[in-house]
């Protein structure tokens, strides 16, 4: 979706809209689909996830448009373009388990566009969203993996200071990223960007393979 005003080869070069997905297969995802056109209608900042009922993403693409469009009315002066990209990726699709990377790009005015991240992993099986965390028997060692690597990624020593090095988890404590997903290796762990440091440090991707997760225990 984009400004009508806009040549279609010139679509980066005005308000657009961008979206790449999956639909996934099977009656028994259709739950999963509704909360993923859920998530990515909140990425356009015309969703709803409350509300139980389907979205319809032409709209919500159509709203963001009409908006700059009344946007540039007020402010015809004004440089500034919107836009929201996504695209997304199953990373992994095993046994009872499936996983989809969602990331997006937007910009709404301000001083700098917003890079997301986001893993949704559903039960193949009835489609419902499964928590991975959830599903890891040993949590302390994972726990301990995963500060491990992420002080190793940073350059951090095992004892030095969270806060001090520039990173804000609650109580100065290493804790894991709300967003975890999964694919043919291990554990993905993801925080974006002003989840636990300024946006200038930028996100951060950790890994925990599984083989590394079987040899803690």
């Amino acid at each position: 979706m984009k400004d009508e005003q806009c040549a279609d080869e010139e679509i980066h070069k005005c308000t657009h809209v961008l979206l790449d997905f999956p639909v996934l297969k099977g009656e028994q995802m259709a739950n999963a689909n509704l909360l993923v056109n859920h998530y990515i209608a909140d990425v356009v900042g015309y969703g709803d996830a409350e509300n139980p009922a389907e979205v319809n993403l032409e709209e919500a693409a159509n709203s963001l448009v009409k908006d700059f469009q009344e946007f540039h009315k007020e402010f015809p002066d004004s440089p500034q373009v919107w836009h929201v990209r996504l695209k997304s990726k199953i990373t992994y699709e095993q046994e009872e388990l499936l996983c989809l990377m969602i990331v997006s790009e937007t910009f709404m005015g301000g001083a700098h566009g917003t890079l997301n991240k986001r893993y949704l992993t559903f039960n193949l099986q009835n489609g419902e969203p499964v928590h991975l965390i959830d599903r890891i028997a040993d949590k302390a060692a994972f726990m301990i993996i995963a500060e491990r690597n992420f002080r190793k990624q940073k350059k951090l020593s095992p004892i030095a200071d969270l806060e001090k090095a520039g990173y804000w988890f609650a109580d100065n404590k290493f804790a894991l990223p709300a967003n975890i997903g999964i694919d043919d290796q291990g554990y993905l762990l993801h925080y974006n960007a002003y989840e636990i440091a300024p946006y200038s440090m930028g996100p951060t991707d950790i890994k925990i393979g599984f083989e590394e997760l079987e040899t803690a225990n």
